[in-house]
């Protein structure tokens, strides 16, 4: 039986799914699926696949691209390398014992490099016309929200389908005490400005001592009345999901804390970290961009500057894309960017500025008090 099983496997099966890091040897003793049918272990390196299809290429590193290859006749990567690439937390001591270990003698620069640059970015810009292809057509989203993401695609990026902006309509109707618009299904793109509080001063960042991660409570407080004003807004038996994403993991942990006290019956939330929810997507996304320093000269930057974080951040949204932010401090950043045929020159670019331009033409831009001025 065991026997037949493999066969009929090897014979009839046309496709096998793994990730990148899978080892090539599944153990029956050790897999509770081949032991449920009865199905000897299975050793992927004996196969001999005539295809080998990579996704989310760019996010791997050298070693997780090469294993896989070496199963099959042809290789087809499938990446986006605009989009964040590997991040694995190498330190200086970690490559100082790899070298005392193996008594190698690796560069910690060049080994870093190495695991946090894009093998796939490589090999893209090095491939000819006749071996690499871009598509084009985008289904997740929206025109509106296409529009932002376009910023990273040298405005290339075209609607898959012709209702798609029909299809992807949100449906929140939210005004305030004033009868000023929100939100509105009309408008899929909304800058919340954290800039100033309701007396006119400056926000600024919230950084705890002898810590790099930081967060924005002014920022917290915008994101809630929101989805309190939204909540409010919705019919009893209406349900819909929110994903709210930060570049970094204090202001996440801030926001489960702070939104888990409001009660928001009819809304399901997920928060995570904009590194951790590349490749996901929701109906409905605010980002909260955290950062406005006190004092911008002596700023690290290089986190929020990063173009593949942006990417990912504005590119997750299919119907409503909420973006909240010191927009006085972010439209004065210049991003380097990638050239879009040739990957390996950079030029700098106000991408935040413009991305305010767009929102201003096709959506609305509020100031703090339109949204925190019932509390």
């Amino acid at each position: 039986m065991l026997e037949y099983s493999n066969s009929f496997i090897k014979d009839y099966t046309n496709v096998y799914a793994i990730t990148a890091t899978s080892n090539n040897l599944f153990k029956q003793e050790k897999n509770k699926e081949l032991l449920a049918a009865n199905i000897d272990s299975i050793d992927i390196a004996k196969m001999y696949f005539d295809v080998v299809i990579i996704d989310e290429a760019s996010k791997l590193t050298p070693i997780e691209i090469l294993m896989p290859i070496i199963f099959g006749k042809t290789t087809i990567l499938v990446g986006d390398y605009r989009q964040l690439p590997p991040i694995l937390p190498i330190r200086q001591e970690d490559v100082e014992l790899i070298n005392e270990i193996h008594g190698e003698d690796f560069n910690y620069s060049e080994f870093k490099k190495m695991f946090e640059e894009s093998m796939f970015k490589n090999i893209i810009s090095s491939a000819n016309s006749t071996i690499s292809g871009i598509l084009l057509e985008q289904y997740r989203s929206n025109e509106d929200i296409m529009k932002i993401v376009n910023n990273f695609y040298n405005n290339k990026l075209k609607l898959g389908t012709k209702n798609q902006n029909f299809d992807l309509r949100h449906t929140i109707s939210v005004k305030n005490q004033k009868g000023l618009t929100i939100f509105e299904p009309n408008k899929s793109i909304y800058w919340l400005d954290s800039s100033t509080d309701l007396h006119g001063k400056i926000v600024i960042e919230d950084r705890a001592y002898n810590s790099t991660s930081l967060s924005n409570v002014f920022e917290i407080n915008l994101i809630k009345n929101s989805l309190l004003k939204i909540q409010e807004s919705l019919k009893p038996t209406e349900k819909i999901t929110i994903a709210i994403i930060s570049f970094y993991k204090k202001q996440i942990t801030a926001l489960k804390h702070e939104l888990n006290k409001i009660n928001l019956k009819n809304i399901k939330l997920n928060i995570s970290t904009v590194d951790d929810f590349q490749g996901k997507e929701a109906d409905h996304v605010f980002v909260s961009l955290v950062r406005r320093p006190r004092d911008t000269s002596k700023m690290d930057a290089s986190f929020i500057e990063k173009y593949e974080r942006i990417n990912v951040a504005f590119s997750r949204a299919k119907k409503m894309l909420v973006i909240v932010g010191a927009l006085d401090f972010y439209k004065n950043l210049e991003i380097p960017m990638p050239d879009f045929n040739d990957p390996m020159k950079q030029t700098k670019v106000d991408v935040y500025k413009r991305i305010a331009k767009i929102i201003n033409t096709y959506g609305i831009i509020h100031e703090a008090h339109n949204i925190l001025e019932e509390n």
